[in-house]
């Protein structure tokens, strides 16, 4: 009941129980135990509604509460076709596992191990070695260095972020109330007054970027500031060059907008000086451009590349600058658990590419299959977990 409350699955609480006692259940148990979890799946979900987010530990990120914008509803195509595919798929590995974990039991622990508690302990022996081995080798083999930004690991998201990663673009947001016509509400009143003019007051929320997130900042007061640095009477035609392409650049990426609220758009920078010493961001309807905020994803994301000092700015603090980690590091070097919640974090796409996931995903398939039966109490909880979260990737 606590695996089918935790991850919503009562599927995955039944397997979990079928993997504890697998020598020790009737048949009549199972629609007893699926019924459990269903149970406490929809007791924990109510809950959830009660205190407005979901109150167990390993919970997969859908915006803060159950019913959030970011939970996605499938319509009746993928259900009938996408569904089918990744259930056969994985039943066909599921298959495989079974298949491969058997015949190493058969032919090797049967046969051969079970023997003595000597073979029993060179088998663990040897089985750890071999995962560490390859789990150390691969991120050294497989050079794959990367800077998380938002160009590199958020590009092609559906906009469910944590807020921890949200608030790295963005400054805020700025609340407004504007009048608009309540249709609902007319709706329902006398038709003398649907006759005259009502309105009422709606709030919309509109979130400030970041400068570096679309190269192109809305700052009236620096933009004008930068404006009359430029046009100023000793101003060099390099400064006013560099202005005139700022402003042409933002034109180009605000086109769709208002005229007179475009006038206080200007390109990103961070400073006057910095922007006419030719330091500001292009938005990325420009070619080349380099409008990309730099990200901190957490200690779960390992590299092995040697830190990189930051200097120190006047005020004592070190800038930021994005997270140097490992694709394949962060899956092999980490623990289960980090890794877990890696692939499970929502809105990044980019965080692994398809090569390390599958190369990943064969070797820790194999070495599962033929661990779970050793002499060690080794679960397969975790394992699954781990599997499943990178065929989600792949997918």
């Amino acid at each position: 009941c606590g695996i089918a409350a935790a991850f919503r699955a009562p599927i995955a609480g039944l397997f979990f129980v079928l993997e504890e006692v697998a020598s020790h259940h009737e048949r009549s148990h199972i629609l007893r135990i699926f019924l459990g979890g269903i149970l406490a799946m929809l007791v924990t979900i109510q809950l959830s509604l009660l205190v407005g987010e979901f109150p167990v530990l390993f919970s997969v990120f859908t915006g803060g509460t159950v019913q959030s914008q970011c939970d996605n509803f499938y319509g009746l195509g993928e259900v009938l076709l996408f569904f089918p595919v990744i259930g056969g798929f994985c039943g066909v590995l599921g298959a495989t596992f079974n298949a491969i974990n058997v015949a190493y039991n058969k032919r090797v622990r049967v046969r051969w191990v079970n023997r003595s508690r000597f073979l029993k302990c060179l088998e663990l022996f040897l089985l750890a070695t071999i995962t560490a081995t390859w789990q150390v080798a691969l991120p050294v083999l497989f050079a794959d260095e990367t800077t998380a930004s938002t160009n590199s690991v958020i590009r092609g998201s559906n906009s469910c972020i944590r807020p921890e990663i949200w608030s790295q673009m963005f400054s805020g947001a700025i609340v407004e109330q504007k009048s608009t016509p309540s249709p609902t509400v007319e709706a329902q009143v006398d038709a003398r007054l649907r006759s005259e003019s009502r309105t009422f007051l709606e709030t919309f929320e509109t979130m400030v970027p970041l400068p570096c997130l679309f190269g192109v900042m809305y700052n009236p007061n620096l933009c004008s500031d930068a404006e009359d640095f430029a046009t100023r009477k000793n101003a060099t035609p390099s400064d006013v060059d560099i202005w005139y392409r700022c402003v042409k650049m933002v034109a180009n990426a605000t086109q769709h907008m208002n005229a007179t609220l475009a006038d206080d758009f200007c390109c990103g920078f961070d400073s006057v000086d910095e922007l006419f010493s030719g330091v500001y961001y292009v938005p990325c309807t420009e070619t080349p451009c380099n409008a990309s905020c730099p990200l901190q994803l957490g200690d779960s994301f390992k590299s092995l590349a040697p830190p990189v000092p930051q200097q120190e700015t006047a005020a004592g603090s070190a800038p930021p600058g994005g997270q140097q980690y490992s694709q394949m590091a962060s899956l092999s070097l980490a623990t289960t658990g980090q890794s877990l919640m890696s692939l499970f974090l929502r809105g990044l796409p980019g965080l692994f590419g398809p090569a390390p996931l599958l190369i990943f995903f064969v070797l820790y398939f194999i070495s599962a299959a033929v661990t779970a039966g050793a002499a060690i109490p080794s679960g397969l909880v975790m394992p699954y977990l781990l599997m499943g979260a990178i065929i989600g990737r792949l997918f």
